[in-house]
């Protein structure tokens, strides 16, 4: 049997329908991409975790995370401690589209290079007991907190989860929760809790002695922006 001719009109409708699909099955991920964005630019600012039982100051820390001046589709900050070596500090990156994030060392300017060998895995996690206290605690300066996290190297790469952002709203002022993977290496989890005034940062899967995930900063928002 002869196929039948089909109209120019009837191609030209079809092609525009598939166009028309092309579009509304971007459009979420674009949404989605922008409701991301938002999420992560939460976490933007600086913030301080205060230490009212030292008065020399030297256990207070300070985050500056803002946009890289290089790679403005990062936010970058050091954790630091008063008194600390800035070569030595941990440094904390987040892609601005949600997808990435990275601990590194302070040396680390380019998030989207291979990880390099910098120095030896570390050795045991120092401890200390505080004053009156009866059990010790984890003694981790920057220094010692960048070599139990990057384990000899200048990097650890991670890449969100299969779980979603999420974010809440409300009276209390907005919320989000962001849990990353690492790509490679041991099995890290990053998890960047933002809200209005307050950050915290955790890392799980550490080699602590305890279970427990790993507190890398925990502070109150400080002003910039």
């Amino acid at each position: 049997m002869p196929r039948l001719p089909v109209p120019s009109s009837a191609v030209a409708l079809c092609m525009l329908a598939a166009a028309f699909a092309c579009v509304a099955a971007d459009a979420p991920t674009a949404v989605q991409q922008t409701a991301d964005a938002a999420v992560v630019d939460l976490a933007r600012g600086c913030w301080i975790r205060h230490a009212p039982a030292r008065p020399d100051g030297r256990d207070t820390v300070l985050l500056r995370l803002l946009p890289d001046p290089e790679r403005r589709d990062w936010l970058r900050g050091e954790i630091a401690r008063v008194g600390d070596d800035p070569d030595r500090r941990l440094q904390l990156w987040l892609a601005r589209d949600g997808r990435r994030a990275l601990l590194s060392a302070a040396s680390v300017r380019d998030p989207d290079a291979p990880a390099a060998r910098v120095g030896a895995a570390p050795g045991p996690v120092p401890m200390r007991t505080p004053p009156g206290a009866i059990h010790p605690v984890l003694d981790l300066d920057p220094d010692g907190l960048a070599r139990l996290l990057l384990g000899g190297d200048d990097r650890v790469a991670f890449g969100r989860s299969p779980r979603r952002l999420t974010a809440v709203g409300g009276t209390a002022g907005r919320s989000a929760e962001i849990d990353y993977r690492a790509e490679a290496g041991p099995p890290l989890r990053l998890r960047v809790n933002a809200a209005e005034e307050r950050l915290s940062v955790t890392v799980g899967g550490a080699d602590i002695g305890t279970g427990a995930p790993l507190a890398v900063f925990a502070g109150v928002r400080d002003g910039c922006d």
